[in-house]
């Protein structure tokens, strides 16, 4: 049995410099100020903690009966439990709120005195009349439609407080538990038939990706700001239905068993 336990702070100016991640926009937004986009890092991950086992089971090992010790001896468990911190998100306003021409959507405006995790959308305000009048006029301000949210978005032309990766994420609480058993061939060959179960408790696991690997995934942004449609769900965009609700948006990482035979020389 092994465990290793890891407390590790990752910070950085920018995570994804030419693709946009799910979690975070690519480039900063002010190339003269990149100061102000040192922050933690979307790889942070605080604490993990990984610990393993393999264990032969003693039973019917050496049992008088050959078919017994064939068959119900010599099989053997293995398994691994992990703990992580979860991934932090950059909550963003889903709109060029800085007006510099970049295509990846800028940091909304936070409100350190708003109801942790909340977000809202804005109502433009108009020089003249109310805005899409036509005699409106210029737009002079934006009003946060819920003014006790924590994020808020950031309109065309105001400026954001926010730094990046703010929103911290669930983590992973997984274990994957394998059974198998080795029928020698020989010296050199045996044959190997295993059950293999991951997320064995079947606890679900919103995250962005999977609890065993780190391959991409195909998710749309997950903190915008802008109006939800049905084509653009979104977790980190305050003001819709989905911000902050992985649960609405990822993968359950649901369990998953798979039946193996192999063959080893």
């Amino acid at each position: 049995m092994t465990a290793a336990y890891t407390y590790s702070h990752l910070i950085d100016d920018t995570t994804a410099e030419v693709n946009s991640t799910v979690l975070s926009p690519r480039r900063v937004e002010d190339f003269q100020n990149l100061r102000a986009d040192r922050a933690d890092s979307a790889l942070d991950r605080r604490h993990r903690f990984v610990t393993s086992f393999i264990y032969e089971l003693p039973f019917w090992r050496n049992d008088n009966n050959a078919f017994v010790r064939g068959f119900f001896g010599g099989w053997s468990l293995s398994g691994t439990y992990t703990a992580e911190s979860g991934e932090k998100a950059t909550v963003l306003s889903g709109i060029d709120s800085n007006l510099n021409g970049d295509a990846a959507a800028d940091r909304a405006i936070r409100n350190p005195n708003g109801v942790k995790g909340t977000g809202s959308t804005v109502t433009a305000l108009c020089r003249v009349a109310a805005c899409g009048t036509p005699t409106a006029g210029a737009i002079v301000a934006y009003l946060a439609d819920n003014p006790n949210a924590e994020y808020i978005r950031t309109g065309q032309g105001a400026i954001s407080n926010s730094a990046r990766n703010t929103m911290q994420l669930p983590g992973i609480n997984n274990i994957d538990f394998s059974v198998f058993k080795n029928f020698r061939m020989g010296e050199s060959r045996r044959i190997q038939i295993r059950a293999d179960f991951f997320n064995a408790l079947n606890h679900p696991q919103y995250i962005p990706g999977s609890p065993n690997d780190v391959q991409p995934v195909a998710t749309v942004a997950f903190g915008q700001v802008n109006t939800l449609t049905a084509a653009t769900l979104s977790v980190n965009n305050p003001g819709v239905q989905t911000f902050n609700r992985g649960d609405r948006v990822f993968f359950s990482n649901p369990r998953v068993v798979q039946l193996a035979l192999r063959f080893e020389f």
